[in-house]
Protein backbone atom coordinates (compact mmCIF):
# COMPACT_ATOMS: atom_id res chain seq x y z
CA UNK A 1 0.00 0.00 0.00
CA UNK A 2 3.00 2.49 0.98
CA UNK A 3 5.35 3.01 -1.87
CA UNK A 4 9.40 3.00 -1.61
CA UNK A 5 10.00 6.24 -0.45
CA UNK A 6 12.80 7.67 -2.53
CA UNK A 7 14.62 11.19 -2.59
CA UNK A 8 13.42 13.53 -4.83
CA UNK A 9 16.63 13.77 -6.93
CA UNK A 10 16.93 9.92 -7.10
CA UNK A 11 16.15 7.61 -10.56
CA UNK A 12 13.30 5.00 -9.93
CA UNK A 13 12.68 3.85 -12.88
CA UNK A 14 12.90 4.21 -16.94
CA UNK A 15 10.05 4.31 -19.69
CA UNK A 16 9.06 1.00 -20.74
CA UNK A 17 7.92 -0.66 -24.38
CA UNK A 18 4.16 -0.61 -23.24
CA UNK A 19 4.87 3.40 -22.47
CA UNK A 20 6.83 3.96 -25.58
CA UNK A 21 3.47 2.00 -27.42
CA UNK A 22 1.34 4.91 -25.33
CA UNK A 23 3.29 8.14 -25.66
CA UNK A 24 5.64 7.61 -28.51
CA UNK A 25 8.56 8.15 -26.11
CA UNK A 26 11.45 5.88 -26.41
CA UNK A 27 11.73 2.98 -23.92
CA UNK A 28 15.14 3.46 -21.41
CA UNK A 29 14.49 6.96 -20.51
CA UNK A 30 15.27 7.37 -17.29
CA UNK A 31 12.29 8.36 -14.83
CA UNK A 32 13.28 10.93 -11.77
CA UNK A 33 11.14 10.48 -8.40
CA UNK A 34 10.72 14.47 -8.41
CA UNK A 35 8.38 16.26 -5.93
CA UNK A 36 5.83 18.67 -5.33
CA UNK A 37 5.61 21.95 -7.55
CA UNK A 38 6.69 24.39 -4.53
CA UNK A 39 9.41 22.35 -3.37
CA UNK A 40 10.91 22.36 -6.68
CA UNK A 41 10.39 26.18 -7.29
CA UNK A 42 12.20 26.76 -4.04
CA UNK A 43 15.13 24.61 -5.57
CA UNK A 44 14.83 26.55 -8.55
CA UNK A 45 14.80 29.65 -7.28
CA UNK A 46 18.86 30.40 -7.09
CA UNK A 47 18.72 30.86 -3.09
CA UNK A 48 22.19 28.34 -1.55
CA UNK A 49 23.41 30.16 1.84
CA UNK A 50 21.75 30.43 5.23
CA UNK A 51 19.33 32.94 4.96
CA UNK A 52 18.85 33.28 1.54
CA UNK A 53 14.97 33.51 1.08
CA UNK A 54 13.40 32.29 -1.72
CA UNK A 55 9.92 33.38 -3.34
CA UNK A 56 8.54 31.58 -5.79
CA UNK A 57 5.97 34.16 -6.92
CA UNK A 58 2.80 32.79 -9.05
CA UNK A 59 -1.10 32.19 -8.23
CA UNK A 60 0.38 31.77 -4.66
CA UNK A 61 3.71 33.17 -3.04
CA UNK A 62 5.77 30.41 -1.84
CA UNK A 63 8.49 31.81 0.47
CA UNK A 64 11.59 29.79 1.99
CA UNK A 65 13.99 30.60 4.17
CA UNK A 66 17.68 28.35 4.05
CA UNK A 67 19.23 27.55 7.30
CA UNK A 68 22.26 25.73 8.08
CA UNK A 69 20.50 23.02 10.24
CA UNK A 70 18.82 19.79 9.41
CA UNK A 71 15.02 19.87 9.40
CA UNK A 72 12.66 20.34 11.62
CA UNK A 73 9.05 21.37 13.07
CA UNK A 74 7.94 24.61 12.85
CA UNK A 75 5.18 26.10 13.74
CA UNK A 76 2.61 27.50 10.65
CA UNK A 77 5.63 26.22 8.16
CA UNK A 78 6.66 23.38 6.17
CA UNK A 79 10.38 22.20 6.53
CA UNK A 80 12.13 19.77 4.25
CA UNK A 81 15.47 19.05 3.69
CA UNK A 82 17.54 20.41 1.37
CA UNK A 83 21.85 19.50 1.01
CA UNK A 84 23.81 17.56 3.86
CA UNK A 85 22.94 19.25 7.17
CA UNK A 86 20.61 22.49 5.51
CA UNK A 87 17.06 22.47 5.09
CA UNK A 88 14.43 24.93 3.62
CA UNK A 89 11.65 26.28 5.99
CA UNK A 90 8.51 27.45 4.08
CA UNK A 91 5.05 28.84 3.78
CA UNK A 92 2.24 29.07 0.83
CA UNK A 93 -0.08 31.87 0.88
CA UNK A 94 -3.41 31.88 -1.07
CA UNK A 95 -4.09 34.21 -3.47
CA UNK A 96 -0.88 36.17 -4.47
CA UNK A 97 -1.46 36.43 -8.24
CA UNK A 98 -4.57 35.90 -8.08
CA UNK A 99 -4.90 39.24 -6.21
CA UNK A 100 -3.73 40.82 -9.00
CA UNK A 101 -5.34 39.06 -11.87
CA UNK A 102 -8.54 39.81 -9.98
CA UNK A 103 -7.97 43.27 -9.70
CA UNK A 104 -6.96 43.68 -13.44
CA UNK A 105 -9.90 41.64 -14.91
CA UNK A 106 -12.30 43.30 -12.16
CA UNK A 107 -12.00 46.99 -11.17
CA UNK A 108 -9.60 48.08 -13.89
CA UNK A 109 -11.59 45.79 -16.44
CA UNK A 110 -8.27 45.64 -18.93
CA UNK A 111 -9.03 43.92 -21.86
CA UNK A 112 -5.57 43.63 -23.02
CA UNK A 113 -3.83 42.45 -19.62
CA UNK A 114 -0.22 42.81 -21.05
CA UNK A 115 -0.92 46.00 -22.25
CA UNK A 116 -2.40 47.44 -18.78
CA UNK A 117 0.82 46.19 -17.17
CA UNK A 118 3.25 47.60 -19.22
CA UNK A 119 1.16 50.98 -19.43
CA UNK A 120 0.72 50.72 -15.26
CA UNK A 121 4.44 49.85 -14.93
CA UNK A 122 5.73 52.97 -16.80
CA UNK A 123 3.32 55.21 -14.73
CA UNK A 124 4.45 53.70 -11.05
CA UNK A 125 8.18 52.87 -11.57
CA UNK A 126 10.00 56.11 -10.77
CA UNK A 127 6.92 56.96 -8.49
CA UNK A 128 7.48 58.20 -4.80
CA UNK A 129 5.49 58.16 -2.07
CA UNK A 130 2.71 60.22 -1.87
CA UNK A 131 0.94 62.72 0.74
CA UNK A 132 -2.19 61.00 0.30
CA UNK A 133 -3.72 57.71 1.38
CA UNK A 134 -2.03 55.76 2.09
CA UNK A 135 -4.37 52.88 1.24
CA UNK A 136 -3.66 49.01 1.95
CA UNK A 137 -4.66 45.78 0.70
CA UNK A 138 -5.02 42.48 2.10
CA UNK A 139 -4.68 39.90 -0.47
CA UNK A 140 -7.27 37.07 1.42
CA UNK A 141 -9.67 36.60 -1.58
CA UNK A 142 -10.07 32.99 -0.53
CA UNK A 143 -8.67 32.95 2.90
CA UNK A 144 -4.99 32.69 3.51
CA UNK A 145 -2.52 30.30 4.54
CA UNK A 146 0.88 30.98 5.49
CA UNK A 147 1.24 32.71 8.19
CA UNK A 148 -2.22 33.05 9.67
CA UNK A 149 -4.24 29.81 8.84
CA UNK A 150 -7.68 31.26 8.46
CA UNK A 151 -9.71 30.47 5.91
CA UNK A 152 -12.59 33.15 7.28
CA UNK A 153 -10.90 36.04 6.04
CA UNK A 154 -11.74 37.67 3.27
CA UNK A 155 -9.75 40.95 0.66
CA UNK A 156 -9.63 43.88 1.44
CA UNK A 157 -9.29 47.47 0.62
CA UNK A 158 -8.62 50.30 3.79
CA UNK A 159 -7.74 54.01 3.51
CA UNK A 160 -10.02 54.46 0.45
CA UNK A 161 -11.20 58.10 0.14
CA UNK A 162 -12.51 60.64 -3.03
CA UNK A 163 -8.98 61.33 -4.04
CA UNK A 164 -8.15 57.61 -4.39
CA UNK A 165 -7.45 56.81 -8.30
CA UNK A 166 -7.22 53.43 -9.92
CA UNK A 167 -3.56 53.54 -10.16
CA UNK A 168 -3.42 54.04 -6.30
CA UNK A 169 -5.51 51.03 -5.55
CA UNK A 170 -3.51 49.12 -8.16
CA UNK A 171 -0.59 49.73 -6.41
CA UNK A 172 -2.08 48.59 -3.18
CA UNK A 173 -2.99 45.60 -4.22
CA UNK A 174 1.12 44.68 -5.34
CA UNK A 175 2.36 46.51 -1.83
CA UNK A 176 -0.27 44.04 0.37
CA UNK A 177 1.12 40.96 -1.80
CA UNK A 178 4.33 41.80 -0.86
CA UNK A 179 3.96 42.81 2.64
CA UNK A 180 2.28 39.75 3.26
CA UNK A 181 5.47 38.12 1.75
CA UNK A 182 7.31 39.99 4.14
CA UNK A 183 5.22 38.96 6.80
CA UNK A 184 5.87 35.46 6.54
CA UNK A 185 9.64 36.43 6.40
CA UNK A 186 9.65 37.95 9.26
CA UNK A 187 7.61 35.18 10.94
CA UNK A 188 10.27 32.70 9.32
CA UNK A 189 13.38 34.70 10.76
CA UNK A 190 12.07 34.90 14.12
CA UNK A 191 11.13 31.16 14.93
CA UNK A 192 14.05 29.75 12.87
CA UNK A 193 16.69 31.96 14.62
CA UNK A 194 18.12 32.62 10.88
CA UNK A 195 18.67 36.12 9.71
CA UNK A 196 16.72 36.65 6.38
CA UNK A 197 20.01 38.41 4.05
CA UNK A 198 18.72 38.83 0.51
CA UNK A 199 15.69 37.20 -1.70
CA UNK A 200 15.63 34.90 -4.94
CA UNK A 201 12.51 35.76 -7.00
CA UNK A 202 11.07 32.92 -9.59
CA UNK A 203 7.78 32.07 -10.97
CA UNK A 204 5.16 33.86 -13.44
CA UNK A 205 4.73 37.60 -11.69
CA UNK A 206 8.98 37.61 -11.59
CA UNK A 207 8.34 39.39 -15.30
CA UNK A 208 6.92 42.31 -13.51
CA UNK A 209 9.61 44.70 -12.96
CA UNK A 210 7.30 47.14 -11.02
CA UNK A 211 7.04 43.93 -8.30
CA UNK A 212 9.84 43.07 -7.78
CA UNK A 213 11.21 46.43 -7.41
CA UNK A 214 7.96 46.56 -4.42
CA UNK A 215 8.79 43.44 -3.31
CA UNK A 216 12.60 44.87 -2.47
CA UNK A 217 10.78 48.32 -0.99
CA UNK A 218 8.81 46.18 1.46
CA UNK A 219 10.80 43.51 2.22
CA UNK A 220 14.12 46.07 2.45
CA UNK A 221 16.04 43.44 0.70
CA UNK A 222 18.17 42.73 -2.34
CA UNK A 223 16.11 40.84 -4.68
CA UNK A 224 17.68 38.39 -7.44
CA UNK A 225 15.90 37.81 -10.42
CA UNK A 226 17.08 35.16 -13.23
CA UNK A 227 16.51 36.07 -16.72
CA UNK A 228 14.45 32.51 -17.03
CA UNK A 229 11.70 32.66 -14.67
CA UNK A 230 10.24 29.77 -14.64
CA UNK A 231 12.08 28.29 -11.35
CA UNK A 232 9.63 25.54 -10.56
CA UNK A 233 10.85 23.59 -14.24
CA UNK A 234 14.25 25.14 -13.32
CA UNK A 235 14.54 22.74 -9.97
CA UNK A 236 12.72 19.88 -12.14
CA UNK A 237 15.88 20.03 -14.25
CA UNK A 238 18.71 20.31 -11.23
CA UNK A 239 16.75 17.36 -9.87
CA UNK A 240 17.45 15.32 -12.65
CA UNK A 241 21.02 16.59 -13.54
CA UNK A 242 22.03 15.45 -9.74
CA UNK A 243 19.74 11.85 -10.12
CA UNK A 244 21.91 11.19 -13.50
CA UNK A 245 24.95 12.19 -11.76
CA UNK A 246 25.40 15.62 -13.81
CA UNK A 247 25.78 17.84 -10.88
CA UNK A 248 26.92 17.12 -6.86
CA UNK A 249 23.79 18.53 -5.05
CA UNK A 250 20.45 19.94 -6.45
CA UNK A 251 21.27 23.98 -5.14
CA UNK A 252 24.45 23.60 -6.91
CA UNK A 253 22.69 21.67 -10.02
CA UNK A 254 20.27 24.83 -9.80
CA UNK A 255 22.36 27.43 -9.64
CA UNK A 256 24.42 26.46 -12.67
CA UNK A 257 21.48 26.93 -14.74
CA UNK A 258 20.23 30.57 -13.86
CA UNK A 259 23.70 32.51 -14.92
CA UNK A 260 23.94 36.18 -13.42
CA UNK A 261 20.81 37.81 -11.98
CA UNK A 262 19.32 41.23 -12.10
CA UNK A 263 19.78 41.86 -8.52
CA UNK A 264 17.06 45.08 -7.64
CA UNK A 265 17.80 47.30 -4.13
CA UNK A 266 15.53 48.39 -1.88
CA UNK A 267 14.60 52.33 -2.02
CA UNK A 268 15.56 54.15 1.29
CA UNK A 269 12.33 56.65 0.75
CA UNK A 270 10.04 53.69 0.00
CA UNK A 271 11.99 51.38 2.55
CA UNK A 272 10.46 54.08 5.24
CA UNK A 273 7.52 54.92 3.83
CA UNK A 274 6.32 50.58 4.30
CA UNK A 275 8.40 50.32 7.56
CA UNK A 276 5.58 52.28 8.92
CA UNK A 277 2.77 50.42 7.58
CA UNK A 278 3.49 47.18 8.59
CA UNK A 279 2.10 47.61 11.79
CA UNK A 280 -1.08 48.44 10.68
CA UNK A 281 -0.71 45.59 8.02
CA UNK A 282 -0.20 42.60 10.64
CA UNK A 283 -2.88 44.91 13.44
CA UNK A 284 -5.70 44.72 11.35
CA UNK A 285 -6.83 40.68 10.25
CA UNK A 286 -6.45 40.17 14.11
CA UNK A 287 -8.74 42.90 14.58
CA UNK A 288 -11.07 41.86 12.33
CA UNK A 289 -11.37 38.31 13.29
CA UNK A 290 -14.64 37.97 15.01
CA UNK A 291 -15.88 40.28 11.77
CA UNK A 292 -14.82 37.39 9.01
CA UNK A 293 -15.91 34.81 11.69
CA UNK A 294 -19.60 35.87 11.21
CA UNK A 295 -19.15 36.52 7.63
CA UNK A 296 -18.46 32.52 7.52
CA UNK A 297 -21.69 31.92 9.37
CA UNK A 298 -23.69 34.68 6.87
CA UNK A 299 -22.01 33.02 4.05
CA UNK A 300 -22.81 29.10 4.95
CA UNK A 301 -25.91 29.81 6.51
CA UNK A 302 -24.86 28.23 9.65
Amino acid sequence: IVPHVSTPWTVIGYTTAEQTRATGLPAGIPVGCGTIDAFSGLIGSGGQDAGDICDVSGTSEIIGLIRDAPAAPFEGFLCYPLVNDSSVVFGVTRAAGDSIDWYVRNVARADDVTAWFRAFEERQLDARPSNGGPVLFWPYLDGERSPLWNADLRGMFIGLDLATDTDTMARAVFEGVAMSVRHNIELLGERTGTMPKRMWVGGGTARLQLFNQIKADVTGLDVYVSREYNSTVRGARAMMDVALGRQPDVLTAARSLIGTPRVIHPRDEWRRYYDRLMDSYRLVPDLLTPVFANFAVARHGR
